[in-house]
This record gives structure tokens, C-alpha cells and sequence, in this order.
């Protein structure tokens, strides 16, 4: 799954620093949730390129996961969810393990 809406192109991504640490329910992996905002632009030819909403930055929670030696990710995004909603919304298959916030910036 890639989060791409059909017809956009990713063109940029900022990520936070406060990241959500969840545990997989079924194979116990360790998963990161960081909030995200992302910018698309419309392809050429994909439908896209009349709609207004096209240039908005969407809020989004990336998911990366540990493999025991390094993080990874598989492209998953949840559009319209701060982390924590993330683990709340997907409760059935994440348990909430821990939250680090980043240290205020001076």
C-alpha cells in the first residue's frame, strides 16, 4: 500500500519529531507511528489536474517497523490520523507501547 492517491504524485513530506512505538498483535514486531504532512501535484492526464484540493498539505501517520536490526518500511500511511489515533483506530491489530516526545527546541 502505498498512500498515493490516484492520480498525484508525491512531491514532498515533513516529518515530525514525536514518534507513537506500538507492538503487532499477530507477530509481535515493533512498529513506529510518526505524524507526517504530505504535498502531492496532479500527473498529467490522471483526472486530477482541475481539483482545487490537489495542492493542500494532508496530515498523515507514517508506519515504519524494526526487523530486529534496523527500521524499515513497507510505505504505509494512514491520511487524516495523528499517531495515537492511528494505534487507537487500528486497536485489533496494534498495542500501544510507548510515545517519545522531542525535546522543545530553544
Amino acid at each position: 500500500m502505498s498512500g498515493k492517491p490516484r492520480g498525484l504524485r508525491w512531491t514532498d513530506v515533513e516529518f515530525d519529531d514525536d514518534v507513537v512505538y506500538a507492538r503487532d498483535r499477530r507477530s509481535g514486531r515493533l512498529k513506529a507511528l510518526v505524524a507526517i504532512e504530505v504535498s502531492f501535484e496532479a500527473i498529467e492526464g490522471g483526472g486530477m489536474e482541475d481539483v482545487e484540493a490537489v495542492s493542500r498539505v494532508r496530515a498523515a501517520t507514517a508506519e515504519f517497523f524494526h526487523d530486529a536490526t534496523r527500521w524499515q518500511t513497507e510505505g504505509r500511511v494512514y491520511f487524516n490520523l495523528a499517531p495515537s489515533a492511528t494505534v487507537k483506530y487500528l486497536a485489533s491489530d496494534l498495542e500501544m507501547v510507548a510515545e517519545e516526545h522531542a525535546a522543545p527546541r530553544a
